[in-house]
């Protein structure tokens, strides 16, 4: 074999490796022109963190992702929404929810998510469905098998989206009903009352089934009433003079709870504070029946910017609740509002 026979094969090898590595090359670059970033961070990195993450309820308080709601995060969130990881896939449809309509693109990825096999998952999937996606037709199509889904979770879950596109009619509100009336779904009724709360006040049905569950007694301790009158304070107060009216009535009633909640209610509604104060400030706080007193602060709070009697409650608070979280929050309150009332605590 000659020179110049056996240089022509290796010369076009050479060439056809030089091809390959040319189109590899400009594959890798398409590749990294395409690499999805995100505050200047990688979705790796974004996605180690997210796995960190138990539950959405561990997401610090100050979470860009919940305050301040980026729609420049979605390309992200596409990335990580299927993720191999149900911590991850829930806490990224948990942040979508909060871009509301911003996060239409995400509809299809949350569609999907429907269907997850993590209960979670398709809870909060269900709810980010309502909050992103414009088309009420098709929400409430892809989401009526959950009305009567056996899982309670999934099925507030579809009974809120309801509620929110202002579809209240009669069998929605009797199957909020359902939930509250069965004493074995005790654990979600705080939930199905706040829904039920949330239904078109303008709606005769609805506003005279919450004024029905309001004066119901449902059980010995009354927390059942008191989570119905928690809730009635969202109800938009202008469409409400009846459930004022209801929640004035509750003032008197017998159990220390249900007077809390609809005085704090009551006052949210109507701002009245001098019907409230002296109920809340005789108030045994260290009652067993309402040792948990954020809401009683968080009111005490309110009123004192109108009514300086209300801070002598948050410094009994401060001074002698039985439990330290709610000691201290009486305490962040009064560094705000009346810092020169501050107790000396040991």
């Amino acid at each position: 074999m000659t020179t110049k026979t056996w240089r022509t094969p290796i010369i076009g090898f050479s060439a056809l490796v030089l091809s390959v590595v040319v189109i590899v090359q400009m594959i890798r670059m398409n590749r990294n022109s395409n690499v999805v970033t995100y505050k200047g961070r990688s979705v790796a990195a974004w996605r180690g963190e997210f796995a960190e993450l138990r539950t959405y309820s561990t997401v610090p308080p100050d979470s860009p992702f919940i305050n301040a709601p980026d729609p420049d995060a979605i390309p992200l969130f596409r990335q990580l929404i299927h993720d191999d990881d149900a911590r991850v896939r829930h806490l990224i449809v948990f942040y979508t929810r909060h871009l509301g309509r911003a996060g239409a693109p995400l509809s299809d990825d949350v569609i999907q998510l429907l269907d997850d096999p993590k209960k979670y998952v398709v809870v909060t999937a269900i709810l980010a469905l309502g909050a992103i996606e414009s088309d009420s037709e098709k929400v409430t199509r892809l989401i009526f098998r959950f009305l009567r889904d056996e899982d309670i979770g999934k099925r507030l879950a579809a009974l809120e989206v309801y509620v929110s596109r202002n579809i209240a009619e009669k069998d929605i509100i009797d199957n909020i009903m359902e939930i509250l009336i069965d004493p074995s779904l005790r654990v979600y009724q705080s939930d199905a009352a706040k829904v039920l709360c949330r239904c078109d006040i303008r709606n005769r049905t609805a506003r005279e089934t919450i004024q029905q569950a309001l004066t119901k007694e449902w059980d010995t301790k009354g927390l059942l009433q008191s989570q119905l009158a928690e809730a009635a304070g969202s109800i938009p107060p202008v469409d409400a003079p009846e459930i004022i009216e209801v929640l004035r009535n509750l003032l008197q009633n017998k159990k220390a709870l249900v007077r809390v909640h609809a005085a704090c209610s009551y006052f949210q509604l109507t701002g009245d504070y001098e019907t409230t104060l002296p109920l809340l400030l005789q108030t045994d706080f260290n009652d067993p029946e309402i040792l948990v007193c954020e809401r009683l602060i968080e009111t005490l709070a309110v009123i004192a910017r109108k009514n300086k009697k209300a801070v002598d409650g948050l410094v009994l608070i401060a001074q002698k609740h039985a439990l330290p979280v709610y000691r201290e929050m009486a305490l962040n309150e009064l560094r705000k509002i009346a810092p020169e009332r501050m107790p000396e605590v040991p």
